[in-house]
């Protein structure tokens, strides 16, 4: 490798000194060492700068958002959810959502591809009792739907049976309408609950039929009562809406966090 000439910084001097000089040999002024340049390849002029670490999104709290997009009032947060129904010959379920202003009932439902919505609620303060009745109940419709197809499927049997031939076209429909009503028969006896939030002082809601779903009872009151098939998280409401609305209505807002 040559050495390269470097020369005195003294502008009275100016000689040229070898590479590498600590100090000038003719007027002694000390030559400041340069820091070495670092090589850069050619390629890493190219490449695209390094993107700094992004933080992750921060997780949306699902507690504070309403599901099926129903709107929140002012200061209003949810505080407990519990799907309490679905439907077996349909898609659809039943929610009931409790917030620090109201209770909602909340249907969706979709049958054959049509599809139904419904919303009840009731204010938090105007809530005076609720009722709640879980059995084991039979349908008297479905029972007497299975009972005529059962008939109509027995007929059909002895129809093919007594024939000289075995007739297979009646034998066919036959265990057709029984495999029917076997379905509709198991299907008649089926958990079931009626659930009252009862939002006046008198009594009307507790009272009226349990057949009648989801509907508003008397002039003056703002209950809600209706009957489903229960869900795994039924039990869990019946044990603890009552005291979350009386605490939400007895310590307001201080009660969210415990619920929660």
């Amino acid at each position: 490798m040559t050495n390269m000439a470097i020369y005195c910084p003294n502008p009275a001097c100016g000689k040229a000194l070898k590479s590498g000089a600590k100090f000038c040999g003719y007027c002694g002024t000390v030559i400041a060492s340069e820091p070495k340049p670092v090589p850069v390849p050619e390629h890493a002029a190219s490449a695209p700068a390094p993107k700094p670490a992004t933080r992750p999104a921060d997780t949306f709290r699902a507690v504070n958002r309403m599901p099926q997009g129903i709107a929140l009032g002012t200061d209003e947060q949810i505080v407990k959810k519990y799907t309490v129904g679905r439907y077996t010959l349909r898609q659809g379920a039943i929610d009931v959502i409790v917030t620090n202003k109201r209770v909602i009932r909340y249907e969706e439902s979709n049958w054959l591809g049509l599809q139904s919505n419904r919303i009840d609620e009731v204010n938090i303060d105007a809530v005076h009792g609720v009722s709640c009745t879980m059995a084991r109940s039979a349908s008297i419709v479905g029972l007497a739907v299975a009972g005529l197809l059962s008939i109509v499927g027995l007929l059909f049997l002895f129809g093919a049976f007594n024939s000289r031939r075995m007739d297979y076209t009646m034998l066919f429909m036959g265990a057709i309408f029984l495999g029917i009503a076997v379905v509709i028969l198991v299907n008649s006896f089926r958990p079931s609950m009626v659930f009252s939030i009862q939002g006046a002082l008198g009594s009307s809601a507790l009272e009226t039929s349990v057949n009648v779903l989801g509907r508003m009872f008397g002039r003056n009151n703002s209950s809600i009562i209706f009957q489903f098939r229960p869900t795994a998280e039924t039990t869990v409401m019946l044990k603890e809406i009552g005291a979350c609305i009386y605490d939400l209505k007895t310590l307001g807002d201080k009660a969210i966090e415990k619920w929660r």
